[in-house]
C-alpha cells in the first residue's frame, strides 16, 4: 500500500515538474496532428497568465499555434488576441495556407495583422484646404 502511494506521488511530481520546453514540444505535436482540442490547453498554459518560454521565436510560434487552435475550436475572438500577441513580438510575421495553417486561420491572422498595423500608424492632423477667394 505504501509503495503505491509513493508511486502516485512520484507520478504526480513528474507531471508538475515538466519543463516548458517539453510541454511546448507536446503542444506542437498535438498541433501538427491537427488535434487542436489537446493542443490548446497545453499551449495556453505556456503563455497565460505569464509566458514561460525563453525564446521569442518559440513565443511567437506558440501564440500562432494557440491562435490557430482557437480558430479551429471556434474561438475567433480569442484567436485574434493570440495573433496580436505574436505580432507584437514579430510585426512582420506572415502566415500562409499550408499543412499547418488553414485558410480560415490565415484569414483571421491577416485580419488581425491589418487592424494591428492600422492601429500602430501615427495619425496625422487633418490638413485644411484654403478656399479660393
Amino acid at each position: 500500500m505504501r509503495a503505491a502511494v509513493v508511486l502516485v506521488v512520484i507520478a504526480a511530481a513528474s507531471v508538475v515538474a515538466a519543463a516548458p520546453s517539453d510541454e511546448f514540444a507536446k503542444g506542437r505535436q498535438y498541433f501538427k496532428a491537427k488535434d487542436y482540442g489537446s493542443a490548446q490547453p497545453i499551449l495556453n498554459d505556456l503563455v497565460h497568465p505569464k509566458a514561460q518560454l525563453a525564446s521569442s521565436d518559440d513565443l511567437v510560434e506558440c501564440y500562432i499555434m494557440l491562435g490557430t487552435s482557437r480558430v479551429e475550436n471556434g474561438d475567433r475572438d480569442g484567436a485574434k488576441g493570440e495573433f496580436a500577441a505574436a505580432l507584437q513580438l514579430q510585426p512582420d510575421k506572415v502566415l500562409v495556407v499550408n499543412g499547418y495553417y488553414s485558410e480560415r486561420a490565415v484569414r483571421v491572422f491577416d485580419e488581425t495583422r491589418r487592424k494591428t498595423t492600422t492601429a500602430a500608424r501615427p495619425t496625422r492632423p487633418a490638413r485644411q484646404l484654403s478656399r479660393p477667394t
